[in-house]
């Protein structure tokens, strides 16, 4: 049963956009008795390159559909200042007559993206206009839009019209579009078209899997590699191999794990793939679990090993590829959460690990000197982890400080061997060698006696670039109350900031 829409907004909140003269209805292309000659066939026909007519935008509430890159667009973001503004638009088309049509179907082009986002957008019909699309009961045709992965490459939709509209006068159609305030997709459309006739259906160019291709992007019938390169869209499943990494530097494929980044992998369908071409490069995101677990960089057993891994199948160095993985498992270790799922222990046989974005459990914030005005040096922020700084926000003045944030007693009695990785960021700092004079992080068997730890792997003193610091522990092995600190000054000739999200013993 197709669904009907009732909106019933007060009439008083509305912002109309619409021009002063409206246009006769539409006829049927077919009769060619009366005023003009319409093109053969053709209904409604709208390019949206450079003005939004024959169409009505009516804007309820915040943005409006606008023609922006040769296109009607809709979004509630705005990318200058990063804001999201809540809004509801449509886009109404002109009357037009079916009462002589034997069929007729309706075709656009269409990028659409961010669909995880708080938002609908939909494609509406009803032959029962009020002048007012907030009480007009409209009837949803959408389908399913197809999720685009650039600004570049679009979808096609097509739809034949409801029989109920075959044979009635006083036809619109509508593309209705909202937003909210924290969070907003974006669409894009052109060359809209009803026609007289009949098509074959894809509201939302549902994809049919190539030759060689398998799965559905479900967890229970995961995407082959090769299906994966052909799909588009959010939290999809990938069964693959990986094989290796990408060097950033030069962007080659590299099919080792030595010299590996710990920012992505390559997967393949064979686990001794060696052909770019044959293989999908995944983003590893910082500071997440399923990069904890999964990047070579770590974890170099992992090259040759089965991935299932959950994720958005967008482009990524220029070629079909998976961002922003939620979930990944590798042989019988789980990583991060599967969508609708309670999360998974990034810890797996670990001996110690703490994502500081979620938890700082036992850790404790000693202030050694603390700015006036600073309630600490370190604080949280759910974002990025441990942060330290003694930069006055408010009074935009560098301030001269000193904070530690110390672990809990980590037993690494029954351990053999230890490494401690340390994800880390920074910025903000006077020089690099300033830098290497106002962190550290040192370790302790009593609390009492501090050791500096010598770190071989520094941030970038000017750009907040996320890298993993490693110290070799296998002096601590077989101690029971190892404890790791983080150091923090900062002057008042310049403070810079240093950010922790997450720590690993193994």
């Amino acid at each position: 049963m197709k669904k009907i829409i009732y909106s019933m907004l007060a009439l008083m909140a509305m912002t109309f956009t619409a021009c002063s003269d409206v246009p006769e209805p539409y006829m049927n292309p077919n009769n060619r008795g009366g005023g003009g000659e319409p093109v053969e066939g053709v209904y409604v026909e709208a390019t949206f390159s450079k003005k939004i007519d024959p169409f009505e935008v009516i804007t309820t509430k915040g943005n409006a559909w606008v023609i922006n890159y040769n296109t009607a667009t809709a979004t509630g973001y705005n990318s200058s200042e990063k804001t999201n503004t809540e809004s509801e638009s449509y886009l109404v088309s002109p009357e037009f007559d079916l009462t002589e049509s034997a069929g007729a179907y309706l075709e656009f082009e269409y990028i659409f993206r961010y669909a995880n986002r708080a938002g609908e957008d939909k494609v509406l019909i009803t032959a029962n206009y009020t002048d007012d699309p907030t009480t007009t009961e409209w009837i949803d045709i959408t389908g399913t839009l197809t999720e685009g992965s650039d600004w570049d490459t679009f979808s096609k939709y097509s739809a034949n019209l409801p029989e109920e509209f075959i044979g009635e006068a006083g036809v619109r159609i509508a593309l209705y579009y909202s937003a909210t305030a924290t969070d907003s997709r974006t669409w894009e459309v052109k060359n809209l078209k009803v026609m007289e006739g009949q098509t074959e259906e894809g509201g939302g160019g549902e994809v049919t899997p190539p030759e060689g291709g398998e799965g559905d992007g479900t967890e229970a019938k995961p995407y082959n590699v090769v299906a994966a390169k052909a799909a588009t869209g959010n939290e999809k499943w990938v069964k693959a191999y990986i094989v290796g990494f990408i060097n950033t530097t030069d962007y080659t494929y590299t099919y080792s794990a030595e010299g590996a980044l710990a920012s992505n992998i390559i997967i393949a369908a064979s686990p001794d793939e060696k052909t770019d071409a044959n293989c999908m490069p995944v983003q590893l995101v910082a500071q997440t679990p399923v990069r904890t677990g999964v990047n070579l960089a770590d974890n170099p057993a992992n090259l040759g090993k089965e991935i299932l891994i959950c994720g958005n199948l967008e482009t990524y160095f220029t070629v079909p590829g998976i961002k922003s993985p939620v979930y990944a498992k590798v042989g019988d270790k789980e990583y991060g959460t599967k969508p609708g799922s309670t999360p998974v222990d990034p810890s797996g046989d670990k001996l110690y690990y703490i994502d500081f974005k979620t938890s700082q459990e036992g850790w404790t914030v000693q202030d050694v000197t603390l700015p006036a005005g600073f309630t600490h040096v370190w604080n949280v922020d759910t974002k990025y982890g441990y942060v330290a700084t003694t930069y006055n926000k408010t009074d935009k003045k560098d301030c001269d400080g000193e904070g530690l944030i110390i672990s809990p007693k980590i037993d690494l009695s029954k351990a053999t061997a230890a490494k401690l990785t340390v994800s880390n960021s920074g910025s903000y700092f006077e020089s690099d060698a300033k830098m290497k004079e106002q962190i550290g992080v040192l370790i302790s068997t009593d609390g009492t006696n501090w050791t500096p730890l010598e770190i071989t792997t520094w941030p970038i003193y000017n750009k907040f670039t996320w890298v993993n610091s490693t110290f070799d522990l296998a002096a601590y092995a077989g101690k029971a109350d190892v404890q790791i600190a983080f150091k923090y000054i900062g002057t008042a000739t310049k403070a810079g900031t240093w950010e922790i999200g997450t720590v690993t013993i193994e």
